[in-house]
């Protein structure tokens, strides 16, 4: 177990990662592994994971959540594994103290003193004579440490803001990212929206595939009629009045393109869920309002109620164990009502990817199943429909966007022309779910007609220049419009070797011909 040190006197597991070494407790230690270690051949799987943790229950292990830990008593040396934080020291006396702590937040947390053994000082050190081996030993030894210490903080280190505008993006400047984000590990943070293993989080696994659910109900809406033309043109734009030639809201598109939008909202769903959990070690400032709970604790509640009636009944299998034609585990139940349109002159049909055939339900399961769905929807809906006062960031949608900017393996933040696409799954998504959640509510009776539901959201929260995160999205989409006709993206435009030829995507110009 070369990632974890055992430590018998206080029955802890120490992590022994360069950019840890703290304790792991029994119940965070899978999801450290998920956002620490990740890349570690040990642990590469949940099955991994899973064998890893087995092990280390094989030794007493205390959990600080069930009560004190042991405590080194005053005088003790340093527990080995542990880093010592040197520098503490009194205000009223030259005392410095010299301590460490087992736990990085929340119970187990405190400091406790240790005595570290007399070191010579660098004056005695400095005084003995030395080889000229030893010298340059010294020398080089002292290169490497420096360099080391380099690399890490560079590593570690999330771009930062500067005072002057003209030395940071102004994309930056105005998502507010890396001052959102400092201090906090990049990888780590953009696994929060990972879709889930289904064999290791089956309870995600139903997430991911109500969102499926609820974006084919929402095409088969619309394509239906049930959503009249005027209403379509309204959604489809993002000012209260629309123009003369807006057209009507485009469903009719490619499985992959359906397949990557809804993607994007299945991220959102697993943040939502992931970022809000007691032992998650990454803390964000999102928070959920009251309708965003209620919503989440029904969406787990039915979840779990689905999850035991499947294991109950052997007949029925979960749905995330069937074949998807999403990968990542999130399958779905179900199936199209209505066959998706084919283009015109091609053998590719449009509209979302044919959902697996759903395995014969029992009434209960078919009632938490639905029950699920409507959650999920509410939940949708209540992530939109948040409003933004204060901090931007308080929204977990706005907290979303902002971990969607994140490029975990540049180990930065992506540019506007590579975040267009999530911003435009985001909208698609939003006003789809929205005119399903209007049809909904004319089924119930709140209202008399989908087109009242429509106009209250969209004055709510769905308009350019809102105080809601569909405000935000707009903002941005705005910007990455303005790049994009000012600018072009990288590999566009070349010359050839001699520089008497232009290319611009499929352009071929000569140096010749426009003389």
């Amino acid at each position: 177990m070369d990632l974890f040190l055992y430590n018998p006197t206080y029955q802890v597991w120490i992590c022994t990662g360069p950019y840890y070494r703290y304790a792991v407790s029994p119940l965070t230690l899978l999801a450290h592994l998920r956002t620490r270690h990740w890349s570690h051949p040990t642990v590469a799987t949940p099955a991994l994971c899973q064998a890893v943790l087995t092990q280390m229950l094989q030794r007493p292990w205390v959990d600080p959540s069930q009560g004190p830990c042991p405590q080194p008593s005053a005088g003790d040396p340093p527990v080995p594994g542990l880093p010592v934080y040197q520098g503490h020291g009194c205000p009223h006396c030259p005392y410095i103290c010299r301590c460490q702590r087992f736990f990085t937040s929340r119970a187990g947390s405190h400091f406790f003193e240790v005595t570290c053994a007399a070191q010579p000082s660098p004056l005695a050190l400095s005084a003995t004579p030395q080889t000229p081996a030893e010298r340059i030993r010294a020398h080089v030894n002292q290169a490497l440490q420096e360099r080391e210490a380099a690399v890490e903080l560079a590593n570690s280190q999330v771009p930062s803001l500067s005072a002057h505008p003209t030395k940071v993006s102004p994309w930056l400047e105005l998502t507010r990212w890396p001052e959102y984000l400092r201090g906090q590990d990049l990888t780590a943070v953009a696994l929060l929206g990972n879709l889930p293993d289904p064999a290791q989080e089956p309870l995600l696994a139903l997430f991911s595939a109500s969102v499926e659910r609820l974006i084919q109900q929402a095409y088969q809406t619309i394509r239906s009629g049930q959503i009249n033309e005027f209403d379509q043109v309204q959604i489809n734009t993002f000012f209260r009045e629309p123009g003369v030639w807006n057209w009507p809201i485009q469903i009719h598109l490619r499985p992959k393109t359906y397949h990557q939008y809804c993607q994007v909202w299945q991220w959102l769903i697993c943040f939502a869920y992931h970022s809000t959990q007691a032992d998650q070690p990454i803390q964000l400032r999102h928070q959920l309002n009251t309708a965003q709970l209620a919503a989440l604790d029904q969406m787990e509640e039915y979840g779990r109620q689905f999850l035991a009636l499947c294991a109950k009944g052997p007949e029925s299998q979960p749905a995330f164990e069937a074949a998807s034609p999403i990968p990542q585990g999130s399958g779905a139940l179900g199936a199209p009502l209505l066959a998706p349109l084919a283009a015109r002159g091609s053998a590719e049909p449009l509209g979302p990817p044919v959902l697996p055939a759903s395995p014969s339900l029992s009434p209960r399961e078919e009632k938490a199943q639905n029950q699920l769905d409507q959650a999920c929807l509410a939940l949708s809906i209540a992530l939109l429909d948040h409003t933004l006062k204060g901090d931007l960031f308080e929204s977990t949608l706005v907290a979303f966007l902002a971990v969607l900017g994140v490029d975990p393996a540049r180990q930065t933040f992506r540019e506007p022309y590579s975040y267009t696409s999530y911003l435009s799954g985001l909208v698609k998504m939003a006003q789809m779910l929205v005119a399903l959640q209007a049809v909904h509510l004319t089924k119930a009776g709140a209202v008399s007609y989908p087109a009242d539901a429509l106009d209250e959201m969209r004055e709510h929260f769905l308009l350019y220049g809102v105080h809601a995160p569909f405000g935000w999205i707009t903002r941005l989409h705005t910007y990455r419009k303005k790049i994009q006709n000012s600018t072009t993206s990288l590999g566009y435009i070349y010359w050839s070797d001699d520089e008497q030829m232009l290319s611009y995507k499929d352009l071929r110009l000569s140096m010749q011909g426009l003389r």
